[in-house]
């Protein structure tokens, strides 16, 4: 699944990572439920149930990653045979010719 505020990183070539931290046995279930239920609709509102220690643990996770990325001494690079590489890895590697 991409994130749906992911595609214009996509298309510059830029890879990402998503986090899901379950919640249970039953986390996978909950969160494919919520993702085509309530994401991004009128119910997606401060009126439904967050579970706050749960986003506590998943920030913190989200930052252990991108913090151990941003510590790697080489740029994240696409898979070979990546579907969004092999879409999109050309137009990043070209900017990183233009704008080392």
């Amino acid at each position: 699944m991409v994130h749906t505020s992911r595609p214009i990183l996509l298309r510059a070539g830029w890879s990402s990572v998503s986090v899901f931290i379950r919640n249970g046995a039953d986390g996978g279930d909950v969160v494919r439920k919520w993702l085509t239920t309530r994401y991004r609709t009128p119910l997606d509102n401060m009126e439904q149930p967050l579970y706050f220690d749960t986003a506590v643990r998943a920030a913190g996770v989200e930052f252990l990653v991108g913090y151990s990325v941003a510590l790697q001494q080489q740029r994240p690079a696409w898979n070979k045979g990546d579907f969004f590489g092999d879409m999109f890895a050309k137009k990043r590697n070209n900017a990183d010719k233009t704008n080392p």
